[in-house]
């Protein structure tokens, strides 16, 4: 994958691809769900954060970061939930607070660059 860097967020390309920017630790979020219509829009932190989903701070593990994580904006991404599979459209992917980015992630991108796991 190649990656560009906004502040200290690394937005994630494919490679061959349009260069969309991709659903990444850090990032500032809008999806929309298919069936009604419902728009959220929030950052994906990284576990080691205090998530508040009433601020719009969600884990990365959460099951819907997980459903979404790596997809672009105008993709649909079928994310598993408790009551059943639920589809959501991304409609915007943006570089998030600094703050949020996982590092290790980053680190991993760069070739191993910084400190070891």
């Amino acid at each position: 994958m190649m990656g560009t860097e906004y502040g200290r967020s690394i937005m994630k390309k494919p490679r061959g691809s349009d260069d969309q920017p991709r659903i990444v630790v850090g990032c500032r979020v809008t999806i929309k769900n298919t069936e009604t219509s419902e728009v959220s829009d929030f950052t994906l932190i990284p576990p080691w954060k205090e998530t508040d989903p009433a601020a719009g701070r969600i884990s990365a593990e959460s099951p819907l970061a997980q459903g979404i994580l790596g997809h672009g904006a105008g993709e649909i991404a079928a994310v598993p939930l408790r009551d059943g599979v639920v589809s959501y459209e991304i409609i915007a992917v943006a570089p998030g607070d600094s703050e949020y980015q996982d590092r290790r992630s980053s680190q991993r991108q760069e070739g191993g660059k910084g400190e070891k796991l």
